[in-house]
């Protein structure tokens, strides 16, 4: 039986971290938003840094922190098992990095930047996944292991790279933004290397043969888990299409406005999410420790979104006429609360099918959402414009809540 009084200690040690890294990640984007925005290069590097994900997810990589602590405590000899985890994750990430760079390139000069500016910017965003990959490897390996600050640290590295990199470099946008983005992610892989210890590189013919019931179990949730990766980076190529209708800056400041929210629901899920996931991946007190995950997810959501709705409205109404960018951010801000309260609700729920590797559920909420975002897209969006997109925005999430409430409280 879990013990609350360690899911209590680990909750407060990833809040204190969370909140570090939120005040790191407001910084960054007020950094991004002064510096670099509004600007078309800008606009170009926020619609192009969704591909690397796309095709990680595509090629089964994006969802091994999160898949592989079930397979981790159901396997005897993991040394040799994350050996050759490791191999296997460093030949995939250089052939995804290979294939996103080139698209990158492509999407780049479509959109009339230099032949040499666009080699460069596929080059710094696709070899982000290498570092990356291993990255989501290593963090698997601390959440199995129950090092959950040490998991959380390697995030929080990351953060503090990006906004330094964005306040000390300067350049064009399209260059500058994906060398922090590259470097990041290659600090970010050191250090988690540090915590878990290193792991060695060991692939072959045998070795697979022993491996392989523990390779597919592993492979069946990555599969259902990088869907719904893909499925959400998609979405966000949908979203951020149809924002460019909206106007210059607003990619930037919906993308802002995201970032924050994204790192807001990161502390809820860091503090009353993930304490619960070692133990869900083991399948011990599933329903109770849902319900200890689910009170608390709730009720600091909603102090949240109150936190985030004054905060927009009062800065909308001090920048209304005087800083342009600013006065869209705010906006953005509004029209993505209502989403916010609810995919961050929905977070336990998600979670917990991800522990114990029933991971489809998930995913048909997600495709089922992109289908309404992309519909009403088409549909509604040009004629409502911001009030379109939070009732899209808004309803995306929606199957989601059906389909996973349903799988909970019927059994299945």
């Amino acid at each position: 039986m879990a013990s609350l009084e360690r899911l209590n200690r680990h909750s407060r040690q990833l809040m204190v971290l969370q909140v570090g890294q939120i005040g790191i990640g407001i910084l960054s984007q007020v950094i991004l938003l002064a510096r670099w925005s509004p600007h078309p290069e800008t606009d170009l590097f926020l619609v192009v840094s969704g591909i690397p994900w796309l095709v990680s997810a595509a090629l089964l990589i994006s969802g091994l922190e999160m898949a592989l602590p079930a397979t981790y405590h159901r396997t005897d000899d993991t040394s040799h098992f994350l050996n050759l985890l490791f191999a296997i994750t460093l030949i995939i990430a250089l052939v995804a990095s290979f294939i996103s760079g080139g698209v990158i390139f492509i999407l780049a000069q479509q959109a009339d930047l230099p032949t040499v500016s666009s080699l460069s910017m596929g080059a710094l965003l696709g070899f982000q996944i290498l570092p990356t990959a291993l990255t989501w490897l290593g963090r698997g390996v601390l959440v199995a292991r129950e090092q959950l600050s040490a998991a959380r640290m390697t995030l929080f590295i990351g953060s503090l790279v990006t906004a330094m990199g964005y306040l000390l470099l300067g350049g064009r946008p399209a260059l500058t933004l994906s060398a922090v983005t590259c470097g990041a992610a290659v600090i970010a892989a050191g250090w988690t290397w540090y915590f878990c210890g290193g792991l060695g590189f060991n692939i072959n013919r045998s070795l697979f043969q022993q491996f392989l019931p523990e390779l597919k179990i592993l492979g069946k949730a990555m599969a259902g888990i990088s869907a719904a990766a893909g499925l959400v980076h998609l979405q966000l190529l949908i979203e951020r299409g149809a924002i460019l209708s909206l106007g210059t800056g607003y990619v930037t400041a919906f993308n802002v406005a995201g970032r924050g929210y994204e790192a807001l629901m990161a502390l809820a899920v860091s503090g009353f999410v993930m304490p619960a996931y070692p133990h869900w991946a083991k399948n011990t007190d599933a329903r109770r420790l849902l319900g200890w995950s689910f009170k608390r997810v709730v009720m600091l959501s909603a102090l949240l979104s109150l936190g985030a709705a004054i905060f927009a409205l009062i800065t909308f109404t001090v920048l209304e006429n005087r800083w342009t960018a600013g006065r869209q951010t705010a906006q953005a801000i509004l029209v993505l609360l209502p989403r916010f309260w609810l995919l961050t609700n929905l977070q336990p729920l998600i979670l917990k099918h991800f522990a114990q590797g029933n991971t489809w559920p998930p995913v048909i909420g997600s495709l089922l959402g992109i289908g309404v975002m992309a519909g009403g897209a088409v549909i509604f969006l040009p004629q409502a414009g911001l009030w379109g997109m939070a009732i899209l925005v808004t309803g995306s999430v929606v199957p989601g809540w059906i389909i996973l409430g349903w799988c909970e409280w019927s059994g299945h």
